[in-house]
């Protein structure tokens, strides 16, 4: 089984906390880390922009990758977003059970959300 930490990007805390509680309450994603408000500088259409953004670090399967991909095209704000995803190893075999544990959908655990794009 293969586990990845993922990283992306948000207009704001605001639309960080919608979206990453939305994917944990979906369980696509076990955890959702969200980070302080920073600066990025980026080229946008000719153009040098300076944003205040927020990020989010998110642990997962490798399997979910495509519906959380998914999952943030209809709810993200930008129409461009930065997602990204990289292989987690860890020597902690029980933090990749519990992450297993938590994306697994059981009987008791169904796949919902009732988060809404604003």
């Amino acid at each position: 089984m293969s586990y990845s930490i993922g990283y992306i990007t948000f207009k704001n805390s605001s639309e960080a906390h919608q979206i990453c509680r939305a994917l944990v309450e979906s369980r696509l994603v076990a955890c959702a880390n969200i980070l302080p408000e920073h600066h990025a500088i980026y080229h946008w259409k000719e153009d040098v922009e300076v944003n205040v953004e927020t990020a989010a670090i998110i642990k997962t399967q490798k399997k979910h990758e495509k519906q959380i991909v998914s999952f943030i095209r209809k709810m993200h704000s930008y129409s461009t977003p930065c997602v990204i995803f990289v292989p987690l190893h860890t020597p902690f075999k029980e933090f990749t059970q519990w992450i297993k544990t938590e994306t697994e959908v059981t009987k008791t655990k169904k796949r919902t959300s009732k988060a809404k794009k604003k």
